[in-house]
């Protein structure tokens, strides 16, 4: 594979997930997702880096300007230059991190299909680099940057995205078990090769004996994850956690996220073509011909299966059905230069001419594919984040609700102070000022569902602290029973005690006149007692009512 050799497609794979520290589970939300306790451990695997944000080119220097200023801060791990330049601190909402490759030789990320009567097929994908990002949401993202020059053909595209992304069986055939996935949607192996000494390989193997052990755990993460954090342990169960181990599970389902551009001219030139067809009509017995246009791409059937990631067949068989999937999922700003994007829940994708052709003189767009792999990709994860982190407060709101009353007060303020900063710095309605950019935001927030999900969970931790606030309620009606019920006892004997001591005092008991004033203070103690009463009994009355109310 030459690296003179032009580029027909990118692909980067995103694997967002959950995690927490080691045996912490009683512990506050924000102490179990502390970046700096992971960036610890993640210090610990030699071959990971932490690399700061400097800006040493254009190419940098014009990804950095793209956005608000306000969102970079959650963009980049920037350093102490360039937060310095914004007054901004560092926060530690997030840590970013790379793995180190060999400096003297290639490394792919190879990609085997099963064939049970051939001899199977094989994909190799340059490694441009392998990246981890770590918020303190408790969620990250592990990303593989990858390369294709070797397979031009669309079909190729289309394999290496639909089987390169699946992480674990999506399914277990009932007749053929892992061989029978293995024969739809699931590759043969996936294997991480030049990897320094050893390369890393997954062939799912462990799905042949999954349950011939008692304690199940169906949810395993490949090796070409877990290998790459090589003094640490990963594990998708809690109660598995050992000292030095980290929780990590995945957010979505067996499957990454995909990001991929691909150049085709032959494709290009079909999404910019439109159809005409004739509608007859008739208008005072005079007959007619209107003539109808619709773009191509509405139809096209590489274009839906790119955005969808279908390798074989469609997943949508209903023509109808498919132009509003179609609408409802690409950006035609650009469709009359043979550019289109598109968004699923799955895929962010760009389709245009190829690469040669974008880097003629005349067409100068070479940019494109560039600013997939860079602002679109930083826009990408920091909507997977939005996402993995609302399905995380979620489920913690879940887990609280069902805790011990003398801990859960502490714990809801705690998960409230977590869920306003994931508001105010990484929930943003909008990223960038460029059109383009806004439209692209939108479309993603409105396929993943953003805005629906923060309102709902909104909604759930308005909730959680509704009921928080029911039992402190309850706590001060149960107090306020308590000194009517110590006042009541205590008022007859400090009545009588009042009495009996103004009687003594009074010269009236020695044979005198009474004392006008003695009587008066006499008076007002027991109207002190009382109204003391009457004010305790107000206050529970009102507290019922707040407590009926809710």
């Amino acid at each position: 594979m030459s690296n003179s050799t032009p580029p027909y497609s990118y692909h980067t794979f995103l694997f967002p997930f959950k995690w927490e520290l080691n045996q912490q589970k009683d512990k506050k939300f924000s102490e179990r997702t502390k970046v700096e306790k992971f960036s610890e451990l993640i210090r610990k695997c030699p071959k990971w880096k932490r690399d700061v944000y400097t800006i040493n080119n254009a190419e940098e220097y014009n990804e950095y300007m793209y956005f608000y200023d306000f969102v970079r801060n959650i963009l980049y791990d920037q350093s102490d230059y360039l937060l310095g330049l914004s007054n901004d601190k560092n926060e530690n909402l997030f840590q970013h991190f790379e793995y180190e490759l060999p400096c003297c030789w290639d490394t792919f990320y190879e990609i085997t299909l099963y064939k049970p009567d051939s001899v199977n097929k094989i994909y190799n994908l340059k490694i441009k680099s392998i990246v981890l990002n770590i918020y303190d949401t408790g969620v990250g993202v592990l990303s593989f940057h990858l390369l294709n020059n070797t397979y031009p053909k669309s079909e190729s595209i289309l394999i290496i995205n639909q089987f390169g992304r699946r992480i674990f069986p999506p399914f277990l055939d009932k007749k053929s078990g892992l061989e029978g996935v293995k024969k739809k949607e699931l590759a043969y192996s996936i294997r991480l090769k030049g990897l320094h000494n050893n390369d890393i390989v997954e062939g799912w193997h462990c799905y042949d004996t999954l349950f011939t052990n008692e304690k199940v755990n169906p949810v395993k993460l490949p090796y070409f994850i877990t290998d790459l954090f090589s003094n640490i342990t990963i594990c998708t169960g809690v109660n598995e956690l050992c000292i030095n181990d980290v929780y990590m599970y995945p957010i979505l389902d067996d499957r990454m996220f995909v990001i991929s551009w691909y150049g085709d001219d032959k494709i290009g030139d079909e999404i910019k073509e439109k159809d005409i067809e004739y509608q007859r009509f008739s208008i005072n017995n005079k007959e007619g011909l209107i003539e109808n246009k619709e773009h191509n791409y509405f139809k096209n059937k590489f274009l839906y299966k790119f955005i969808y990631i279908d390798a074989f067949s469609k997943n949508c068989q209903n023509d109808e059905y498919q132009k509003k999937i179609i609408e409802d999922s690409i950006l035609t700003r650009w469709s009359d230069y043979n550019t289109l994007y598109g968004v699923s829940r799955y895929s962010f994708v760009c389709l245009t001419k190829s690469y040669s052709h974008l880097c003629l003189p005349y067409i100068n767009a070479s940019f494109i594919p560039e600013h997939v792999v860079s602002m679109y990709y930083k826009m990408v994860e920091l909507v997977l984040v939005q996402r993995a982190s609302i399905l995380r407060f979620s489920d913690e709101v879940a887990d609280i609700s069902s805790k011990d009353e003398s801990r859960i007060l502490d714990l809801v303020k705690d998960l409230y102070q977590s869920y306003i900063q994931f508001v105010n710095k990484i929930y943003f309605r909008e990223v960038t000022a460029q059109e383009q950019g806004i439209e692209l935001y939108d479309l993603l927030q409105k396929q993943m569902r953003i805005e629906r999900d923060v309102k709902d969970l909104d909604r759930e931790i308005q909730e959680l602290h509704q009921f928080v606030a029911l039992i402190e309620q309850e706590k001060q009606v149960e107090k306020a029973n308590d000194l009517t019920r110590i006042a009541t006892i205590f008022l007859i004997p400090t009545l009588i005690a009042s009495a009996c001591a103004l009687i003594v005092s009074s010269p009236f008991v020695c044979g005198g006149t009474p004392d006008f004033y003695v009587l008066c203070l006499l008076g007002s103690v027991i109207l002190s007692v009382l109204i003391c009463i009457w004010k305790v009994d107000v206050i529970i009355r009102i507290l019922s009512k707040k407590k009926k109310t809710l």
